[in-house]
């Protein structure tokens, strides 16, 4: 006799406003417990940091990258002969 088991039912609820197909989350990506599991206070790379009047949500940040774009040649040495 075949054993059946149960898959439980996941339903997640889309984010509003977007476009396409993005889950709702409960809080930002990136934010930390507070307070922590151990006690220790929440570490300086995921508290908020402001830069120039923008606030971000904290200090993780990811380059633009693209290998189809060549980078721009204001960076490369230029020789005149």
């Amino acid at each position: 006799m075949a054993v059946q088991t149960q898959i439980p039912l996941i339903i997640n609820k889309a984010a509003p406003g977007m476009p396409y197909f993005s889950p709702a989350h409960p809080y930002p990506a990136g934010t930390a417990l507070d307070p922590q599991p151990d006690g220790k206070p929440i570490p300086k790379l995921f508290q908020p940091i402001k830069i120039r009047g923008v606030e971000f949500q904290n200090r993780i940040f990811m380059t633009y990258y693209t290998p189809l774009v060549p980078p721009p040649r204001s960076h490369q040495l230029q020789l005149f002969i």
